[in-house]
């Protein structure tokens, strides 16, 4: 479970303590599953998992209270933002934020703790402006709240402060960060965007970030005259037909194909517009020793 998200579950102590009736954990499992997880893509194998998981916890069957929906739900986001899966973590975080409005009003400690963490995702996939626009959230909940330990309207007004600092960075050197929404080969795959004036074009610059071993790495993606289309829900080419590796769409930046037939695909990168590849797509071939994961 991420690091960051543990202290949620103390804060859920201290605002849980209503007079809701108590449900049996096999209960709560079960509406965690049916009615928080809607409208989730591609996540039945981090689903199937995490009830796995829950269904073996002894300890937590033998001690179940209302708490620990919200745990289980926390728990949830958690594998997701693990599997590398950000659109789902934030969609149940979407959820999360209805029900604590539901259970405990809008002004509430759960409440303004998910404007927290929801913001904390899109600063790690460079969505400053939603990051800002979720923090701004927490910390007009948090203004409202006891003055205490557990009060993070200081740690808000930091963070909104560092963001806008960066984002004006970004803006005075022309950088656009951009990411993928779903995981591609098992990486989640997110980059920066640097004005070239003297090309008029974009120097693109790719991180890849294996989702089951943690392995990262940033490689030069090439340069692209803006014609692609750098937003929220980028599109990754299906090249393979049969054994017939296909070019891909005009403007990709990268792609993973198995080049040389050896059963591990390779990376293929360096977009370089008008500068002599087929279709201007990506002109050089990242291979390490074992292949890419």
């Amino acid at each position: 479970m991420k690091t960051y998200l543990l202290p949620i579950f103390a804060l859920l102590i201290v605002s849980c303590g209503d007079s809701r009736p108590e449900l049996t954990y096999d209960e709560m499992l079960n509406d965690v599953v049916l009615n928080f997880n809607i409208g989730t893509v591609g996540g039945d194998s981090v689903l199937k998992n995490f009830v796995k998981k829950a269904q073996a916890d002894s300890v937590a069957r033998q001690y179940s209270n209302p708490t620990m929906k919200e745990e289980m739900m926390f728990t949830l986001i958690s594998d997701y933002i693990d599997a590398g899966q950000v659109d789902n973590a934030q969609h149940l975080y979407d959820n999360m934020l209805k029900y604590a409005e539901q259970e405990y009003g809008k002004v509430s400690q759960m409440t303004a703790t998910t404007y927290k963490e929801k913001a904390h995702l899109y600063e790690r996939v460079g969505d400053l402006e939603n990051a800002i626009q979720m923090m701004q959230k927490s910390a007009e909940v948090f203004k409202n709240l006891p003055k205490n330990d557990i009060n993070y309207y200081k740690d808000a007004e930091e963070f909104i402060r560092r963001c806008e600092e960066q984002k004006s960075k970004q803006a005075a050197n022309n950088i656009i960060s951009f990411f993928y929404e779903q995981p591609i080969n098992k990486y989640t795959v997110s980059g920066i965007a640097n004005e070239n004036s003297e090309f008029k074009c974009y120097d693109l610059i790719l991180t890849f970030h294996h989702i089951d071993t943690g392995q990262e790495f940033s490689v030069y993606g090439g340069r692209t005259s803006w014609g692609m289309k750098l937003d929220d829900n980028l599109a990754y080419p299906d090249n393979k037909d049969g054994d017939v590796i296909k070019s891909p769409e005009y403007d990709i930046p990268f792609f993973f194909a198995d080049l040389d037939f050896d059963g591990k695909d390779e990376l293929i990168t360096d977009l370089s517009p008008y500068g002599g590849s087929q279709r201007n797509v990506g002109a050089f071939i990242i291979k390490s020793r074992t292949g890419m994961p």
